[in-house]
Protein backbone atom coordinates (compact mmCIF):
# COMPACT_ATOMS: atom_id res chain seq x y z
CA UNK A 1 0.00 0.00 0.00
CA UNK A 2 1.14 3.49 -0.83
CA UNK A 3 -1.79 5.32 0.54
CA UNK A 4 -1.79 5.00 4.37
CA UNK A 5 -3.70 1.31 3.76
CA UNK A 6 -6.24 2.63 1.73
CA UNK A 7 -6.26 0.59 -1.26
CA UNK A 8 -3.39 -2.31 -1.74
CA UNK A 9 -1.61 -4.08 -4.57
CA UNK A 10 -0.26 -8.06 -4.76
CA UNK A 11 3.12 -8.69 -5.38
CA UNK A 12 3.99 -12.18 -6.11
CA UNK A 13 6.75 -13.56 -3.90
CA UNK A 14 6.67 -17.49 -5.59
CA UNK A 15 4.79 -20.45 -5.48
CA UNK A 16 1.53 -20.63 -3.97
CA UNK A 17 2.86 -23.32 -1.60
CA UNK A 18 5.10 -21.06 -0.04
CA UNK A 19 3.65 -18.76 3.10
CA UNK A 20 5.49 -16.25 4.60
CA UNK A 21 4.80 -15.30 8.23
CA UNK A 22 7.13 -11.97 8.90
CA UNK A 23 8.03 -9.13 7.43
CA UNK A 24 10.61 -6.04 8.08
CA UNK A 25 11.93 -2.64 6.66
CA UNK A 26 15.69 -2.49 7.26
CA UNK A 27 17.25 0.91 7.53
CA UNK A 28 18.84 0.49 4.12
CA UNK A 29 16.10 0.89 1.94
CA UNK A 30 15.54 -3.17 1.85
CA UNK A 31 12.46 -5.17 3.03
CA UNK A 32 13.29 -9.14 4.36
CA UNK A 33 10.19 -11.93 4.38
CA UNK A 34 10.63 -14.82 6.06
CA UNK A 35 8.30 -17.80 5.85
CA UNK A 36 7.80 -21.80 6.47
CA UNK A 37 10.72 -23.96 6.77
CA UNK A 38 13.05 -20.52 6.43
CA UNK A 39 11.94 -19.54 2.90
CA UNK A 40 13.48 -15.82 2.34
CA UNK A 41 12.25 -13.28 -0.24
CA UNK A 42 13.36 -9.67 -0.24
CA UNK A 43 12.91 -6.48 -2.45
CA UNK A 44 14.72 -2.99 -2.35
CA UNK A 45 11.49 -1.71 -3.92
CA UNK A 46 8.59 -3.21 -2.60
CA UNK A 47 7.21 -4.50 -5.78
CA UNK A 48 9.39 -6.52 -7.08
CA UNK A 49 10.78 -9.56 -4.60
CA UNK A 50 13.41 -12.21 -5.07
CA UNK A 51 12.84 -15.51 -3.26
CA UNK A 52 16.55 -16.66 -2.01
CA UNK A 53 18.21 -19.53 -3.94
CA UNK A 54 19.15 -21.01 0.10
CA UNK A 55 16.65 -21.35 2.97
CA UNK A 56 17.16 -21.16 6.77
CA UNK A 57 16.13 -24.98 6.59
CA UNK A 58 14.46 -26.08 9.50
CA UNK A 59 13.38 -22.77 10.94
CA UNK A 60 9.65 -21.50 11.42
CA UNK A 61 10.28 -17.39 12.45
CA UNK A 62 7.98 -16.21 14.75
CA UNK A 63 9.42 -12.66 14.95
CA UNK A 64 11.97 -10.42 12.40
CA UNK A 65 13.53 -7.15 13.09
CA UNK A 66 15.50 -4.75 11.23
CA UNK A 67 18.54 -3.76 13.35
CA UNK A 68 20.72 -1.12 11.08
CA UNK A 69 21.72 -1.49 7.47
CA UNK A 70 21.33 -4.60 6.19
CA UNK A 71 21.41 -6.17 9.29
CA UNK A 72 18.16 -8.11 10.66
CA UNK A 73 17.54 -10.33 13.53
CA UNK A 74 14.80 -13.49 13.28
CA UNK A 75 13.88 -15.48 16.31
CA UNK A 76 11.41 -18.42 16.35
CA UNK A 77 11.05 -21.76 18.63
CA UNK A 78 13.02 -23.44 20.88
CA UNK A 79 15.38 -20.85 21.05
CA UNK A 80 16.18 -20.24 17.67
CA UNK A 81 18.20 -17.44 16.97
CA UNK A 82 19.06 -16.07 13.37
CA UNK A 83 21.12 -12.96 11.94
CA UNK A 84 22.02 -11.63 8.60
CA UNK A 85 24.18 -8.75 7.85
CA UNK A 86 23.51 -8.71 3.96
CA UNK A 87 19.81 -9.95 3.71
CA UNK A 88 21.08 -13.40 2.05
CA UNK A 89 23.64 -14.86 4.11
CA UNK A 90 22.17 -15.92 7.82
CA UNK A 91 23.57 -17.01 10.53
CA UNK A 92 22.12 -19.06 13.37
CA UNK A 93 23.67 -17.34 17.05
CA UNK A 94 24.30 -19.35 20.03
CA UNK A 95 22.95 -17.69 23.07
CA UNK A 96 19.32 -18.13 23.86
CA UNK A 97 18.63 -21.59 25.12
CA UNK A 98 16.52 -24.68 23.72
CA UNK A 99 13.65 -24.16 25.70
CA UNK A 100 12.93 -20.67 24.94
CA UNK A 101 10.27 -19.79 22.63
CA UNK A 102 11.08 -16.45 21.27
CA UNK A 103 8.27 -14.32 19.45
CA UNK A 104 9.41 -10.89 18.85
CA UNK A 105 12.33 -8.73 18.27
CA UNK A 106 12.92 -4.59 18.94
CA UNK A 107 15.90 -2.76 18.14
CA UNK A 108 16.66 0.52 20.52
CA UNK A 109 17.07 3.50 18.70
CA UNK A 110 21.04 3.90 19.41
CA UNK A 111 20.96 0.51 16.42
CA UNK A 112 22.82 -1.38 18.51
CA UNK A 113 20.97 -2.75 21.28
CA UNK A 114 18.62 -5.24 20.21
CA UNK A 115 15.33 -7.10 22.39
CA UNK A 116 13.89 -10.20 21.99
CA UNK A 117 11.25 -11.22 24.25
CA UNK A 118 9.20 -15.04 24.07
CA UNK A 119 6.85 -17.29 26.24
CA UNK A 120 7.08 -17.70 29.98
CA UNK A 121 8.41 -14.02 30.34
CA UNK A 122 11.73 -14.64 28.74
CA UNK A 123 13.86 -12.04 27.48
CA UNK A 124 17.30 -11.68 25.83
CA UNK A 125 19.17 -8.89 25.14
CA UNK A 126 22.61 -8.26 22.72
CA UNK A 127 24.66 -4.88 23.30
CA UNK A 128 26.21 -5.39 20.00
CA UNK A 129 23.76 -5.81 17.13
CA UNK A 130 22.85 -8.72 17.85
CA UNK A 131 26.33 -10.51 17.12
CA UNK A 132 26.25 -12.10 21.17
CA UNK A 133 23.02 -12.52 23.55
CA UNK A 134 22.79 -12.17 27.16
CA UNK A 135 19.13 -13.83 29.68
CA UNK A 136 17.72 -11.08 31.21
CA UNK A 137 16.28 -11.99 34.96
CA UNK A 138 13.02 -9.41 34.99
CA UNK A 139 9.49 -10.51 33.71
CA UNK A 140 7.65 -13.75 35.50
CA UNK A 141 7.07 -16.97 33.89
CA UNK A 142 3.58 -16.19 34.29
CA UNK A 143 3.51 -13.47 31.59
CA UNK A 144 3.85 -14.88 27.68
CA UNK A 145 5.52 -11.86 25.94
CA UNK A 146 4.55 -12.05 22.45
CA UNK A 147 5.31 -7.79 21.00
CA UNK A 148 8.22 -5.24 22.02
CA UNK A 149 8.40 -1.83 21.01
CA UNK A 150 11.46 0.42 21.51
CA UNK A 151 10.98 3.93 21.97
CA UNK A 152 14.08 5.57 22.46
CA UNK A 153 17.95 4.37 23.24
CA UNK A 154 16.86 3.34 26.88
CA UNK A 155 12.71 3.09 26.82
CA UNK A 156 11.39 -0.40 25.56
CA UNK A 157 7.33 -1.91 26.46
CA UNK A 158 6.58 -5.46 25.87
CA UNK A 159 3.04 -7.00 25.74
CA UNK A 160 1.91 -10.34 26.22
CA UNK A 161 -0.91 -12.63 28.30
CA UNK A 162 -3.81 -11.14 29.30
CA UNK A 163 -3.24 -7.54 28.82
CA UNK A 164 0.54 -8.07 30.45
CA UNK A 165 2.55 -5.33 29.78
CA UNK A 166 6.60 -4.73 30.91
CA UNK A 167 8.55 -1.65 30.35
CA UNK A 168 12.63 -0.77 30.66
CA UNK A 169 13.78 2.29 31.06
CA UNK A 170 17.64 1.36 31.24
CA UNK A 171 17.86 -0.31 27.67
CA UNK A 172 16.36 -3.72 28.74
CA UNK A 173 18.68 -4.64 31.52
CA UNK A 174 15.65 -3.93 34.12
CA UNK A 175 11.86 -4.79 33.66
CA UNK A 176 9.04 -3.31 35.18
CA UNK A 177 5.18 -4.55 35.27
CA UNK A 178 3.43 -1.86 34.37
CA UNK A 179 -0.75 -1.98 35.38
CA UNK A 180 -2.20 -0.04 32.90
CA UNK A 181 -3.82 -2.16 30.03
CA UNK A 182 -6.56 -3.97 32.81
CA UNK A 183 -7.99 -6.53 29.45
CA UNK A 184 -8.72 -10.06 29.50
CA UNK A 185 -7.88 -10.23 26.08
CA UNK A 186 -4.39 -11.25 25.24
CA UNK A 187 -2.09 -8.38 23.72
CA UNK A 188 -0.41 -10.00 20.26
CA UNK A 189 1.49 -6.84 19.01
CA UNK A 190 3.20 -3.23 19.81
CA UNK A 191 4.10 -0.70 17.74
CA UNK A 192 5.98 2.67 18.70
CA UNK A 193 4.83 5.79 16.63
CA UNK A 194 7.48 7.92 18.63
CA UNK A 195 8.93 8.90 21.71
CA UNK A 196 5.91 8.41 23.39
CA UNK A 197 3.05 7.21 21.61
CA UNK A 198 2.56 3.17 21.84
CA UNK A 199 -0.39 1.22 20.07
CA UNK A 200 -0.89 -2.22 21.16
CA UNK A 201 -3.44 -4.96 19.36
CA UNK A 202 -4.55 -8.17 20.32
CA UNK A 203 -7.02 -10.94 20.88
CA UNK A 204 -11.08 -9.81 19.81
CA UNK A 205 -10.38 -6.81 18.36
CA UNK A 206 -8.64 -5.31 21.64
CA UNK A 207 -6.84 -2.15 21.05
CA UNK A 208 -4.80 0.05 23.15
CA UNK A 209 -2.97 3.30 22.96
CA UNK A 210 -0.60 4.87 25.48
CA UNK A 211 0.83 8.43 25.28
CA UNK A 212 3.25 8.48 28.04
CA UNK A 213 5.75 5.81 26.57
CA UNK A 214 3.51 3.25 28.23
CA UNK A 215 3.12 4.08 31.99
CA UNK A 216 -0.81 4.76 31.16
CA UNK A 217 -2.77 3.03 28.89
CA UNK A 218 -6.65 3.27 27.58
CA UNK A 219 -8.59 1.30 25.30
CA UNK A 220 -10.56 2.00 22.02
CA UNK A 221 -14.24 1.16 21.78
CA UNK A 222 -14.44 -2.44 19.86
CA UNK A 223 -18.12 -1.72 18.90
CA UNK A 224 -17.17 -1.02 15.30
CA UNK A 225 -15.02 -4.06 14.38
CA UNK A 226 -16.25 -7.52 14.16
CA UNK A 227 -16.24 -9.85 17.53
CA UNK A 228 -14.51 -12.54 15.64
CA UNK A 229 -11.28 -9.93 14.10
CA UNK A 230 -8.43 -10.77 16.80
CA UNK A 231 -5.35 -8.49 15.86
CA UNK A 232 -2.10 -10.53 15.59
CA UNK A 233 0.02 -7.36 13.98
CA UNK A 234 0.04 -3.57 13.71
CA UNK A 235 2.55 -1.30 12.25
CA UNK A 236 2.86 2.49 11.97
CA UNK A 237 3.52 4.60 8.85
CA UNK A 238 6.39 6.64 8.53
CA UNK A 239 4.87 9.85 8.84
CA UNK A 240 3.75 8.52 12.32
CA UNK A 241 -0.15 9.51 10.89
CA UNK A 242 -1.23 6.04 9.69
CA UNK A 243 -1.92 2.72 11.88
CA UNK A 244 -2.73 -0.17 10.00
CA UNK A 245 -3.58 -4.07 11.85
CA UNK A 246 -4.55 -7.55 10.50
CA UNK A 247 -5.47 -10.58 11.97
CA UNK A 248 -7.89 -13.65 11.82
CA UNK A 249 -11.85 -13.21 11.20
CA UNK A 250 -13.47 -11.10 9.29
CA UNK A 251 -10.32 -11.12 6.61
CA UNK A 252 -9.94 -7.40 6.67
CA UNK A 253 -7.39 -4.90 7.45
CA UNK A 254 -8.02 -2.21 9.38
CA UNK A 255 -6.99 1.72 9.25
CA UNK A 256 -7.10 3.65 12.68
CA UNK A 257 -9.33 6.90 11.51
CA UNK A 258 -11.09 5.53 9.01
CA UNK A 259 -10.27 7.42 5.74
CA UNK A 260 -7.73 9.94 7.53
CA UNK A 261 -5.85 9.40 10.70
CA UNK A 262 -5.58 12.36 13.10
CA UNK A 263 -3.10 11.91 16.23
CA UNK A 264 -4.65 14.91 18.05
CA UNK A 265 -8.12 13.43 18.83
CA UNK A 266 -6.79 9.68 18.60
CA UNK A 267 -4.28 10.01 21.13
CA UNK A 268 -6.02 11.96 24.29
CA UNK A 269 -7.39 9.63 26.81
CA UNK A 270 -10.93 9.83 27.49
Amino acid sequence: SQDGGLTWNSCALGPASDYYRVVAWGTAGYAIALGGNGIIAYTANAYTWTKHTAAISGFNPRGLGAVSGQTFVAVGDSGQLYRTLNITTWTKIVGPNAVDNLSDVATLTNGTTVLVVGLKGVIWRSADSGATWAKIAGPNTVDDLYGVAALSATVAVAVGFLGAVWRTTDAGVTWTKVTGANTSDNLRDIEAMDASRLVAVGEKGAVWLSSDAGITWWALDKSNKPAEDSLYSVACGSAGTTLLAVGVGSGYAWRAGGIQYDPATQFVAP
